[in-house]
């Protein structure tokens, strides 16, 4: 009898063994198969709610293995037993499955796959010896290993690739170089097929609005690509190298696209970049340009901006990098000479008439990195000032009690320097703290400084302190507590939660309106506001924040006012915006909608094309600048083109249709 017990026992423990060893398969086949499917299907979103799906069904799966077990016993004792088991098998079984699953998707991910296709022009005859090359562009793809390869005389090819997302580009003589992103699956990938169409010949000269040639110029005309194509469609790129123009400015290119193009001028030599007075754009799309093109820049040395890079005793700094640049956009880079001096020119064309400069470079064996906002064209004497280090040490106190504060954070914000307006945004410098609230600060320059100071409890508090070179003496920080602000935000009087951010961070949400923030540090802060009715909606406005104290904030984001109509442009630009704002921006604003706070703007429309329509709702009565600007894609940059003032009374709905916005000048 024992005997018979304890083979039947054996068996039982045997069948689940078996059950649970195929479960375990089964987990493993699960997560095996979900990622063939995405691989195969790369439409299948990885997510936390696959992943608990996923779990939830390895749960079931040891639950069934292990229902029979304990029958014995009380429910309790068995239910509890197969529940806290299955879920321990289930998490062991999930862990082990997905490390197995990894080296299996690695595997194969590393299978090559296939492209074929077929290079014709128009008519379809067969393009022999086009040059072809393939780059993955899938994010799961570790490798950027590029394929090339020919037509052959029958303008067929095939591609050795990676599966995924890949970028295939053919170039190919006397023809327009195209482009296209598509998905290569495991296997073969069929019909990747390209037309292309006969490449355009243009010639012209370089020349200053005086006259004179300007050699050693490379010229780019960049294909523009209407916003109507299809992100996976093919489409023309640029495939010429580029050759600087000969001592009589000449240039010439054989191998352009038949399409409307963007015309930008660099120099061989250096990163100054210009673009032309007469016209930025060409539309090479009917037939090759035979009349010689005359591009006209301004001379480079009329838009500069120059100056020197100076030590705290007058000795100049070499090798510094000096930028100044365009949002989003291009740069104009040089680097200081032997006598510390440097100049970047070839500054027009941008509408701007002020940049912000950055200085980058080492002094006394540490780095810098500086920056003058607001630094005028045609400043030829920026003087920079290096000045030497120095080292700040303070205690920090609990301002009620008058006791150290022992677990704290210090940080230095920005220093700056009040003669030339010079900043530095989160210097490196080394800070050593102590428990004792003690804590000392070295390697920093000396300037105005902003120091950050975050303990628990007490917020954080910034100090505003001037340091000189060597040693200063020591200070103490008292922390008065958080610095609050209470955010209420209405539309129409109507509490409503709109989308709020503190110097550029998200600010907390809140409910029916109604948020707080207790983590800003003291000081002047730009709170802006986002809403969206029809068209994006805007409100800035700048708050002083006080240690200690909450400040309350109410905003309105709506208005009984509503502007409306159309807006025709011609086809060369990407798209526009039309805003209200309470001033006009003369230099434009940068393209994304983040226009300038200090603008005052209240909303915004984009109109995608030529005689679409823009709605700006929430309104308020008043006085308002009403305003295009045109997308250029050229500096990201929005170039204002045509404004009016507008007088709005309550309730008032305006319709205004806006024609002719291509030349017409900003009116103030």
């Amino acid at each position: 009898m024992e005997i018979g017990n304890y083979v039947l026992g054996y068996r039982k423990m045997k069948r689940n063994i078996v059950l649970n060893m195929v479960a375990a398969l089964g987990v493993l086949a699960l997560l095996l198969l979900v990622d063939v499917i995405h691989i195969l299907v790369h439409q299948v979103p990885r997510s936390w709610w696959l992943l608990l799906v996923l779990l939830a069904l390895a749960y079931v799966f040891f639950y069934v293995a292990n229902r029979g077990i304990l029958r014995g016993k009380t429910p309790c004792v068995r239910f509890t037993t197969i529940a806290l088991g299955s879920a321990l098998l289930a998490a062991v079984s999930f862990c082990l499955s997905w490390f197995v699953m990894l080296f299996f998707h690695a595997w194969i991910m590393s299978i090559p796959s296939r492209v074929s296709g077929r290079i014709t022009d128009l008519l379809g005859n067969p393009i022999a010896d086009a040059r072809l090359a393939i780059t993955p562009m899938s994010p799961e793809t570790h490798s950027r290993y590029e394929s090339e390869t020919r037509s052959d005389a029958g303008g067929k090819f095939n591609l050795r690739a990676e599966s995924g997302y890949n970028y295939l580009s053919v170039q190919a003589d006397r023809h327009a170089s195209m482009g296209f992103v598509r998905m290569a699956n495991l296997g073969w990938s069929r019909n990747w097929d390209f037309e292309l169409p006969r490449a355009v010949s243009i010639s012209g000269r370089v020349l200053d609005t005086t006259g004179k040639p300007l050699p050693d110029r490379v010229v780019n005309f960049v294909p523009m690509i209407p916003r109507e194509i299809p992100a996976f469609k093919a489409r023309f790129t640029k495939g010429w190298p580029p050759t600087p123009t000969d001592t009589d400015g000449r240039f010439a290119i054989t191998s352009a696209a038949p399409c409307l193009h963007k015309i930008s001028v660099r120099s061989a030599n250096t990163d100054m970049l210009q673009y032309p007075v007469n016209d930025r754009y060409i539309d090479m799309s009917s037939s090759n340009c035979a009349e010689p093109l005359e591009i006209i820049l301004h001379p480079a040395k009329d838009y500069m901006i120059a100056g020197h890079v100076k030590s705290a005793d007058g000795n100049p700094i070499p090798h510094v990098f000096v930028d100044t640049y365009i949002p989003s956009g291009p740069h104009w880079v040089d680097r200081t000479d032997g006598q510390g001096a440097f100049r970047i020119q070839g500054l027009d064309g941008v509408g701007l008439s002020s940049f912000k400069v950055t200085f980058q470079g080492s002094h006394q064996g540490k780095d810098f990195d500086l920056t003058i906002d607001d630094v005028p064209m045609n400043s030829t004497n920026v003087t920079l000032v290096i000045p030497n280090r120095g080292t700040l040490c303070g205690t920090v106190r609990n301002a009620k009690t008058g006791n150290p504060v022992k677990v704290y954070e210090v940080s230095v914000h920005r220093v700056r320097w009040l003669d030339t307006g010079a900043v530095w945004e989160k210097p490196r410098v080394r800070i050593k703290c102590g428990s004792d609230g003690r804590f000392c600060i070295s390697n920093l320059l000396a300037g105005e400084a902003t120091v950050e100071i975050r303990a628990e409890g007490l917020g954080s508090q910034r100090f505003e302190i001037p340091v000189v070179a060597g040693t200063n003496p020591p200070m103490t920080f008292d922390m008065l507590g958080p610095a609050g602000l209470e955010i209420n935000t209405t539309l129409n009087g109507i509490p409503i939660p709109v989308k709020a951010s503190i110097d550029g961070k998200m600010a907390p949400w809140g409910e029916n309106g109604h948020s707080q923030c207790d983590t800003c540090p003291n000081g002047k802060h730009q709170v802006r506001f986002f809403g969206s009715d029809g068209g994006s909606q805007q409100r800035a406005v700048e708050v002083e924040l006080r240690s200690g104290e909450i400040t309350r904030l109410d905003m309105e984001m709506g208005g009984s006012c509503e502007v409306r109509g159309s807006v025709t442009y011609p086809d060369k630009y990407f798209y526009c915006m039309v805003r209200v704002a309470s001033k006009p921006a003369p230099d434009g604003w940068p393209s994304g909608g983040l226009t300038n706070p200090e603008d005052g703007v209240l909303c915004y429309s984009y109109v995608l094309r030529s005689g679409g329509e823009y709605r700006l709702r929430n309104i308020p009565p008043g006085r308002w600048h009403l305003m295009v600007g045109m997308d250029h894609r050229f500096i990201h940059r929005y170039t204002p083109v045509w404004t009016q003032v507008i007088e709005l009374k309550d309730g008032e709905h305006l319709k205004l249709d806006l024609t002719k916005m291509d030349g017409k000048k900003l009116e103030h």
